[in-house]
């Protein structure tokens, strides 16, 4: 189960993470990096709102939101973009959450 006194295992156990984070992710189908975002926030029982591409908003919504060189994932964070994947990892170690 890996290091019983990390910060992320005492977070995780305590529940720490519920109800301190509105998280939104802009995914797509066959995106590994939207598969892997995903799973972070739910091994950090996270609560968080997909909208996905073609179902939820289209190529040029996104192109308006995000600008047109933005690559998916987006994550927002309490109203705030954080940006990709690796992003939103390192926003998260920056927080002490992971």
């Amino acid at each position: 189960m890996g290091d019983l006194t990390s910060p992320l295992f005492h977070a995780m156990m305590t529940g720490r993470f519920k109800g301190t984070m509105q998280v939104t992710i802009y995914s797509k189908d066959n995106c590994t990096y939207c598969e892997k975002i995903k799973s972070v926030f739910k091994v950090l029982k996270v609560e968080f709102v997909e909208y996905k591409l073609d179902r939820d908003f289209n190529r040029e919504n996104f192109i308006s939101e995000f600008g047109e060189d933005s690559t998916f994932p987006r994550v927002v964070i309490n109203n705030k973009l954080v940006g990709g994947t690796s992003e939103t990892i390192a926003y998260l170690k920056e927080q002490n959450l992971v």
